[in-house]
């Protein structure tokens, strides 16, 4: 755990040092130019968060300022539209003209609507907020959040942990040892199916003898919700529960689908027509979930990292995470590498010739 805490700090850092020196010597200027990429990009968010007031914040949760100044980017340097616009571009067969950018919630954070409200009104970004519908219906916890709460409110120092794959006894004595023992419990509990995750969370709520409510203030609220709405804000599936979806059968991937569908539509009275699987890498999904919102939704969005074109396969759209320690030059400079990449993607793909015209007329 240590070691791996380690690596992702140090690579954290030299991507850091790296954005700032490639941005204040004029090389991101002039790579910015040489590899612009017109497309439909799509950013993706969790939480917004004050400061460090949230002190078990996940990497994903964005302060609240830097959303503010990445939102007043993203409309100087884009045309920022809507999922319902982004689906009609990239299923036209036509180049997109311009840059387009896309803002996405995963979840359903209340701090979606208290930090985020004023920018989403002032800047108009028109985002798609993709809601866990159990979890906002009935005020309860994500299953991370639970997990959190248990392991950093034990008043315990060790904990044995003795589950399949996983035996060992840690301490939980520090802070640090806290966020460590969490991390591990994430992994593991995200390739568990519904049943082993049940049991596991149950087990820890014992072994760390901490009974967190059922219903916590952690999600939006419906009237959150309709207020967003009236700004423009549309509203997504992100399943009933929150499950990894390949780890479910088909019949299981459809209640969680449609059952989710019922109670968002029944709530906000419009038609949901557009998804987010589930931590949305590839091996969280499935052929079996793409059938079923083939047959009734506009797109699905993944995690996966990278830029969307016609052609591009509408069930496994790419998206651009935000992340906590991100200021605007690190943001710019993450964009651009995804430019850089899907342009040596197509260098490889399709011969080099085009790729040495650009360059040689950019130079």
């Amino acid at each position: 755990m240590l070691e791996t805490s380690l690596k992702t700090k140090i690579k954290k850092c030299i991507f850091k040092s790296i954005s700032f020196f490639a941005y204040c010597t004029g090389v991101y200027a002039l790579l910015d130019k040489l590899f612009d990429r017109k497309g439909v990009y799509i950013v993706f968010y969790h939480r917004l968060v004050k400061g460090d007031e949230e002190k078990l914040i996940s990497a994903s949760s964005v302060d609240y300022k830097n959303f503010e100044k990445q939102a007043r980017y993203f409309t100087q340097k884009y045309e920022v539209i809507s999922m319902d616009e982004a689906s009609s571009i990239l299923s036209g067969k036509e180049q997109p003209q311009k840059k387009y950018l896309v803002v996405t919630f995963d979840d359903g954070y209340r701090d979606n609507f208290t930090y985020g409200y004023e920018v989403l009104k002032k800047y108009r970004l028109k985002p798609t907020i993709f809601i866990t519908a159990n979890n906002v219906d009935k005020q309860e916890y994500l299953w991370p959040d639970l997990l959190k709460n248990i392991v950093f409110n034990t008043k315990r120092e060790s904990v044995k942990l003795n589950f399949q794959g996983l035996s060992m006894e840690v301490s939980i004595k520090s802070y640090g040892q806290k966020i460590k023992v969490f991390d591990l419990l994430k992994r593991y509990i995200k390739k568990c199916d519904e049943t082993q995750k049940k049991f596991v969370l149950s087990y820890l709520s014992e072994a760390l003898e901490v009974k967190p409510d059922k219903k916590c203030s952690l999600m939006l609220e419906w009237d959150d919700v309709y207020k967003l709405i009236d700004i423009g804000v549309d509203i997504g599936n992100h399943t009933m529960n929150h499950p990894i979806l390949s780890n479910l059968t088909c019949e299981e991937i459809r209640s969680e689908i449609y059952e989710a569908e019922k109670l968002l539509e029944g709530r906000i009275k419009r038609k949901i027509q557009h998804f987010a699987y589930p931590n949305g890498k590839k091996s969280d999904y499935n052929q079996c979930a793409k059938e079923e919102l083939v047959k009734g939704y506009r797109t699905a969005c993944t995690t996966l990292p990278g830029i969307n074109l016609p052609g591009t396969d509408m069930y496994e759209l790419k998206r651009i995470g935000m992340a906590y320690d991100m200021n605007i030059i690190d943001v710019k400079v993450k964009i651009l590498c995804f430019k850089i990449l899907h342009a040596y993607k197509n260098f490889r793909s399709s011969g080099n010739s085009a790729f040495e015209k650009k360059v040689i007329k950019e130079i």
